[in-house]
């Protein structure tokens, strides 16, 4: 019990820790300096340390019972393209730095990684029926949208 206290904690923790450091830096102008790209740059790796959260609180209550067989599935998968997505956008981050990639190239790579964090949480975490659960689940995916809203704001998208 106490292990999954900690973990809850830990997922609010990650959510507003996010919250706090990202809305710091939300003053971003609509060009992408060397700087947003750093804060983009870092927002997908806030990203990668919250699907590796979700993956250890989805085994956490899959194995207390509170998520079903077909319910982890389903996030599984979720989890599995939102990781490519993250990991094809901060390839795509190397590349802006190189000077192959333009913002425009940029913004349309992650765009899939914002279809995968909406996809997690209507195809997901809404369709948890309890309520613990979809809480733990929720504060993930609250941190989550923090994090794609600076890599927005970086790149001057919407």
């Amino acid at each position: 019990m106490r292990l999954r206290i900690q973990r809850a904690s830990s997922s609010v923790a990650l959510a507003c820790g996010i919250s706090v450091l990202l809305a710091a830096s939300s003053a971003l102008f609509p060009g992408c300096t060397s700087d947003q790209v750093k804060k983009a740059a870092q927002a997908a790796q806030d990203i990668s340390v919250s699907i590796n959260l979700a993956i250890e609180v989805k085994r956490d209550l899959l194995g207390q019972k509170l998520i079903t067989n077909q319910q982890a599935v389903v996030i599984d998968q979720i989890l599995l393209e939102l990781n490519s997505a993250d990991r094809e956008f901060a390839k795509g981050v190397d590349a802006f730095k190189a000077g192959k990639l333009g913002k425009a190239g940029l913004i349309k790579i992650f765009a899939g990684v914002n279809a995968a964090i909406q996809d997690l949480n209507n195809k997901g975490v809404l369709q948890i029926t309890d309520p613990k659960a979809k809480a733990e689940l929720s504060s993930i995916t609250a941190g989550l949208a923090v994090a794609a809203g600076v890599v927005q704001a970086a790149l001057g998208s919407s």
